[in-house]
């Protein structure tokens, strides 16, 4: 059968075939896609040269083939154009299909968008940041690579923030150009003029001055998205994962309201508590934040640094941490957060900072020689860190119980500002990356006077 068979030149076989397909309710999908093509030749003659009065009907019978047989490309390209085409000579506007990264492979803009967006012109001079963007992905030169196609919700919602700042009234838009539609049919047996109110709208199809801005803008964003496109490729199972989240671009991450960054917040602030600091085990804390934790229970120093980083994007800090001079700890043992901006980050190479911590785990070390450390000794500790040193340009001003028992039931000292003041501690005193040390303080909510303070020595 040829690329555009005619009942007329078919053979004998084939027209008995078509004959069999159109007694059966033209609904068998095991008949070829030809003989669908040579009624739909007749439908679409009946529509656009003859204009007969049963257009709905029609509309009808073409949707009801395109559920069947849309499954071929071919045919569900030239149904598609032809329900556009005729819905728009009924005088509708043309079904306009969400945005997608999928091209319809065409040297042309669908009729559907130039359509819809030569309306919204009418309405609006300009047009919104999603209007754009389907603008954009509807031109037949915008290429649009894999993280783009494969993050194309996260690509969305990264569009409009740029777009917003570059446009914050919209996208104006003028043009001279007015929508001239003709139809082309699938047969290829004729072209005809399609009349309507579409003819006094812009056709955005022939504005080209503003379309290098919004192709910069699409390869910009997708180039942004490149980092957390790799990860999901690598990891689908984990695209919902504090992990992935920090692969977002920044923009992104700070404008989210929903999803990982906030599933993740809560679920480490269960872990705080009211008082802004808690402990529970590495792996724990691992899973929350989406990162894989080894089988053997040994964390590498990789995926020690991820935690780390997550936890300091909510303005968490972790101890131990091993980007501040401590070991990794396994999976199973204990590990402590609480509240600091930014994690609290420190210089773990400044002199100032070793000489004190050195001081500090001596003290500790002291005080655990009867395997005992009572809350005065814990009082000294606390004392030598507030010392004045070069660490600081003067004490460190514990100014309420609420920063005093943070310090001590972390097991670190972290820079912190709290209404404009600094309360910052100059070191980031920790104890518990020791291979000989532990450390563990819960404080009381009532006076912050520890009801348990234990240091003990582990086994190599």
């Amino acid at each position: 059968m040829p690329y555009w068979p005619s009942y007329a030149d078919i053979s004998p076989g084939a027209r008995l075939a078509f004959l069999d397909w159109m007694a059966g309710g033209r609904r068998d999908p095991s008949y070829g896609i030809g003989l669908v093509f040579i009624f739909l030749y007749g439908l679409e003659h009946r529509l656009f040269l003859e204009a007969g009065d049963d257009a709905p009907l029609l509309v009808r019978e073409v949707e009801r083939l395109l559920a069947i047989y849309g499954a071929n490309s071919s045919f569900y390209g030239y149904a598609s154009n032809f329900l556009d085409f005729a819905r728009l000579a009924q005088g509708e506007r043309p079904e306009l299909r969400g945005l997608s990264p999928e091209r319809s492979g065409g040297t042309e803009m669908d009729l559907s968008t130039r359509v819809y967006l030569g309306d919204r012109l009418v309405e609006t001079p300009a047009l919104s940041a999603e209007d754009a963007l389907r603008w954009a992905l509807a031109v037949p030169d915008t290429y649009l690579r894999t993280p783009g196609v494969r993050c194309f919700d996260e690509f969305v919602a990264l569009w409009r923030l740029p777009f917003d700042r570059i446009y914050p009234a919209g996208l104006s838009v003028d043009g001279r150009d007015r929508i001239s539609l003709r139809y082309r049919a699938a047969s290829g047996a004729f072209e005809v003029a399609v009349s309507g109110r579409h003819e006094q709208h812009i056709d955005v199809a022939r504005v080209t001055k503003l379309l290098p801005g919004l192709q910069k803008l699409v390869t910009d964003c997708t180039d942004e998205l490149d980092a957390f496109s790799r990860f999901v490729g690598r990891k689908p199972s984990a695209r919902n994962s504090m992990a992935a989240a920090k692969l977002l671009p920044a923009d992104l991450q700070q404008s989210t309201t929903a999803g990982a960054v906030v599933d993740f917040r809560r679920r480490i602030e269960a872990v705080m508590g009211d008082h802004g600091r808690g402990s529970s085990t590495a792996q724990i804390l691992l899973e929350m934040a989406g990162i894989e934790v080894p089988v053997d229970g040994k964390i590498s120093a990789a995926f020690a640094d991820e935690l780390g980083r997550v936890l300091d994007s909510i303005g968490v800090a972790i101890e131990p941490d091993r980007r501040y001079g401590s070991s990794v700890p396994r999976a199973d043992e204990q590990v402590f957060v609480f509240k600091a901006p930014n994690g609290g980050p420190v210089d773990p190479a400044r002199a100032s900072f070793r000489a004190v911590r050195v001081q500090v785990e001596v003290a500790v070390l002291a005080a655990a020689t009867d395997g005992d450390a009572s809350y005065e000794e814990l009082q000294r500790t606390i004392a030598r860190i507030r010392e004045p040193s070069d660490c600081s340009s003067r004490p460190i001003p514990f100014t309420d119980s609420a920063n005093r028992k943070t310090a001590c039931a972390s097991t670190g000292l972290r820079s912190r500002r709290t209404g404009g003041r600094t309360t910052v501690a100059p070191v980031r005193y920790w104890l518990a990356h020791q291979r000989w040390v532990r450390w563990w303080a819960h404080w009381s909510p009532i006076n912050g006077k520890p009801t348990l303070f234990q240091v003990d020595r582990r086994k190599d």
